[in-house]
């Protein structure tokens, strides 16, 4: 996949970006999720990680 964005975006930054901000997405959506449990009960599909993979 990492070789065809550098194909497509045309350099090794242009790239990068892509993966870098879904990287990002999902540690900010991890670190949301675990905010959260602290106050209320999350089920655990969401709390584990499955419910994030699924889509």
């Amino acid at each position: 996949m990492a070789v065809l964005l550098f194909f497509i975006f045309g350099g090794l930054v242009a790239a990068a970006l892509p993966l870098v901000a879904g990287g990002l997405t999902v540690l900010g959506a991890n670190g949301i999720v675990r905010f959260i449990t602290e106050f209320t009960d999350v089920n655990s599909f969401v709390s584990g990680g499955l419910g994030e993979q699924s889509d």
